[in-house]
């Protein structure tokens, strides 16, 4: 099952928040506990990693040894299920996580991740927390260094001014820019968009004319066939993007960036796959007319 909690550290921005409440307590317990894994990009191998979370341990007192943050967090909501809670919370009757003795530990928490293949290769996200809200103040690497190198592929199928505005909009989008980072997906998208109609123009299957004064989607319906699946059947993206440009919050923006985000680096992989396989096609008929000429 996917860890809310998880998911939101490696996909916000930051200063975006998320409840904490009895509904996803457990699942906070799992990643502080240590037993949450994510897949991210690791800078150091140059590939995409599974990290896994690191437990949390706090040291209460001189007298006391280390101990696991979790298990003080379950103490706390056993006792609230046991009705006696409200001795250790005076004058509130508030649900709660956390308690006098481990707040200092709980108000800022760095969840630290290391890689499987490398432990030495690490990934630090840093949270602030109250009773019922965390919000991501940090990490380290950044966002946008993490998804930076993953554009490196896509040298063959965009042109350079592209890549340098996705990564523009990736680094807004890790500094809580949301609009801003929804212009330039835009600008990326209708750049794949042209692409295919110079494509489709140089090849003689269609006139210019023909894409003169037509809409993005009334594009893709003409040249669906030289697009990638993705694309064809999200086109309604484009709409999305001008939609958060013109109306949208800077938190709408932000909240739906992660999706729209990754739906173009879908649309970019189905298109390096498609560039491939017409390589390799045009390379084994190549092969194959060599073969006959040399047995005839």
């Amino acid at each position: 099952m996917c860890n809310v909690f998880a998911e939101f550290l490696k996909n916000s921005g930051l200063y975006d928040e998320i409840q904490i409440g009895r509904d996803n307590i457990d699942q906070l317990i799992d990643l502080i506990d240590g037993k949450c894994r994510i897949s991210v990009y690791c800078n150091e191998c140059n590939e995409e990693r599974v990290f896994i979370s690191e437990p949390i341990m706090i040291h209460i007192d001189e007298e006391n040894d280390w101990e696991y943050l979790s298990d003080n967090i379950k103490r706390i909501l056993k006792l609230q299920a046991d009705r006696s809670s409200f001795d250790i919370f005076p004058n509130s009757e508030k649900w709660r996580w956390t308690d006098v003795d481990i707040e200092k530990y709980t108000r800022v928490i760095i969840f630290s991740f290391k890689c499987a293949m490398n432990g030495s290769h690490r990934l630090d996200y840093i949270v602030k927390t109250d009773n019922s809200k965390m919000v991501k103040i940090g990490q380290i690497p950044s966002f946008a260094s993490l998804s930076l190198p993953e554009l490196k592929i896509f040298n063959h199928v965009i042109d350079k001014e592209s890549l340098v505005e996705l990564r523009r909009a990736q680094g807004l989008f890790a500094h809580g820019i949301g609009v801003g980072s929804f212009v330039y997906l835009r600008r990326v998208f209708e750049r794949i968009i042209d692409k295919a109609v110079e494509k489709r123009i140089a090849s003689g299957i269609n006139e210019r004319s023909e894409f003169l004064g037509k809409r993005i989607h009334e594009r893709v319906t003409l040249l669906k066939d030289d697009l990638p699946v993705a694309l064809v059947e999200n086109k309604s993206v484009y709409g999305i993007l001008s939609k958060g440009i013109h109306e949208l919050s800077e938190d709408d923006c932000i909240k739906y960036f992660p999706i729209i985000n990754n739906c173009i680096g879908i649309i970019l992989e189905q298109w390096e796959n498609m560039r491939r396989r017409n390589n390799m096609e045009k390379q084994l008929n190549s092969d194959i007319l060599k073969i006959e000429s040399e047995i005839k």
